[in-house]
């Protein structure tokens, strides 16, 4: 249990991200760290441990704007390349894979969140949907489930909840012959607080600046954190699980 603790990524308060960067959502407010120098302790623990933080620890790719370190690559065949990395035992050990792609926060599908749960590499998160992203799900081997989070800004509620309408009679056909569906329940809803930078208007140029040499408050007193982001949660399911 001590092993499982240590090798499991937690946050990293010495390492906290601006609530005024794209990619800080409530869950997301820290850098990930993980103990690896447990590793070095000795050989027995070592040989015991080793693949723990591939196996415990999701996968997470992140194609634009995402956290600092984070980009395994900018194209649609990064995590193919990531996972080639790996020896045949890490690749079998790992148990989560998780692509994120930023989108413009003016689009009602400003952030798409899939989370996969199931044999390895599985579970997954892009934004927004593109034509690539439905064969990529296609390809996760044993992928049992898919959750799926829509968020956007309050003054577009009423394109997300139609979005959301016509994603729930989405199918994703898998290579097993299966299919998964819209499990039949009520979307989640919740709402949290964003920074007004989110807000359309300030073009894409203010998300290139660099915000880690700047100061927080300052940040605060510019960018004030009074918008509504919209939330909408739903899950996928093997058709034969309904029946």
């Amino acid at each position: 249990m001590v092993f499982i603790h240590v090798l499991t990524e937690c946050d990293d308060p010495t390492r906290p991200y601006s609530k005024h960067e794209y990619y800080y959502r409530p869950g997301f407010e820290f850098a990930g760290r993980i103990h690896t120098n447990l590793l070095l302790t000795c050989r027995l623990i070592y040989l015991e441990t080793h693949l723990a933080p591939i196996a415990l620890n999701e996968h997470v790719f992140w194609m634009r704007r995402g956290p600092p370190r984070s980009g395994i690559s900018n194209n649609d065949n990064g995590h193919d390349a990531y996972f080639h990395k790996m020896t045949p035992q890490q690749r079998a050990a790992s148990s989560g894979v998780g692509g994120a792609r930023s989108a413009q926060a003016d689009h009602c599908d400003s952030a798409l969140r899939l989370v996969a749960l199931g044999g390895p590499r599985a579970s997954l998160r892009i934004a927004p949907p593109q034509q690539q992203w439905s064969a990529w799900i296609e390809s996760i081997p044993q992928l049992e489930e898919l959750e799926l989070e829509f968020e956007t800004i309050e003054p577009k509620k009423e394109q997300l909840e139609e979005r959301v309408r016509v994603a729930l009679g989405w199918k994703f056909p898998l290579k097993d012959g299966t299919t998964l569906v819209h499990n039949g329940e009520k979307p989640v809803q919740s709402l949290w607080a964003g920074t007004s930078r989110l807000a359309p208007g300030h073009g894409y140029g203010a998300w290139d600046a660099d915000l880690r040499l700047q100061d927080e408050a300052a940040l605060d007193r510019r960018f004030p954190l009074d918008l509504k982001m919209q939330v909408r949660k739903f899950k996928f399911v093997k058709e034969s699980r309904l029946l």
